[in-house]
């Protein structure tokens, strides 16, 4: 199972990296267009990002809780991706028509999310 969980772990460091990258080119491109391209929306993007980042040195370094930890937090930013960012967030950035890099940068994140909970539920429950 530990190939599984080293998967994740690196499904989230790309999830995030792609997730980090959005965040800044909005940060400094088109910061103070909607209340959440502000310094401060993109200071709590940097702090997510850094328990994305403490997550993935439990899961990379075999911690035991690794896994467990990793599977919570991977549904928990499921289900903000899908109850709060897509609904609430996108709308306001774009005043309704997102573009097309914004769902695929949105799509891309509650992905990969998906695709870390799916092998770290693997690991975790084995084979149901």
């Amino acid at each position: 199972m530990a190939g599984l969980v080293t998967a994740a772990a690196w499904v989230l460091v790309v999830t995030f990296a792609i997730s980090l990258a959005y965040e800044l080119h909005r940060w400094l491109t088109r910061r103070g267009s909607s209340r959440y391209d502000t310094t401060g929306w993109f200071v709590q993007t940097l702090v997510l990002d850094a328990l994305a980042a403490t997550v993935v040195v439990l899961l990379l370094t075999g911690v035991a809780a690794g896994p467990w930890v990793g599977l919570v937090f991977t549904v928990a930013a499921i289900g903000a991706s899908v109850l709060f960012y897509a609904p609430t967030v996108m709308p306001v950035r774009f005043g309704g028509t997102p573009a097309l890099v914004d769902w695929v940068e949105c799509l891309a994140y509650t992905g990969g999310l998906f695709a870390a909970a799916a092998l770290l539920g693997y690991a975790v429950l084995g084979p149901v």
